[in-house]
């Protein structure tokens, strides 16, 4: 794993996102670097290395099975706020596409009356 790979995966590892993740998955003829298999998302870490024309038709032939990629640029996952960003974008989508939302929000409480 790259290093950008390695600080995603410690953030997904252990369902911390109430989701389960795998990663290095092999599908079709590729290896997905992280995927949740209850919400059918496949998360890329994008370094240098990447071809956006080969990466098209690879999403393209995942999505034909009904996955959805996600790219994130490595860059993006050294910065503290940044991580915490993405990491809010891929609970939002597992949350989307699973129908589960493991840490749902607390009810609003009913509000107070104004009798005197």
């Amino acid at each position: 794993m790259t290093q950008g790979e390695r600080i995603l995966w410690n953030e997904l590892r252990h369902d911390k996102l109430g989701f389960r993740f795998k990663r290095q998955v092999p599908m079709l003829d590729y290896t997905l670097d992280f995927y949740c298999p209850a919400a059918l998302l496949c998360i890329e870490v994008d370094g240098d290395a990447h071809d956006p024309e080969a990466d098209a038709i690879r999403d393209a032939k995942l999505a034909e099975r009904g996955v959805k990629t996600m790219r994130i640029p490595s860059l993006a996952l050294f910065e503290r706020d940044s991580r915490q960003g993405w990491l809010a974008v891929i609970y939002r989508a597992c949350v989307e596409r699973s129908g589960v939302d493991p840490f749902p929000a607390p009810p609003c409480p009913p509000p107070i009356s104004q009798t005197r």
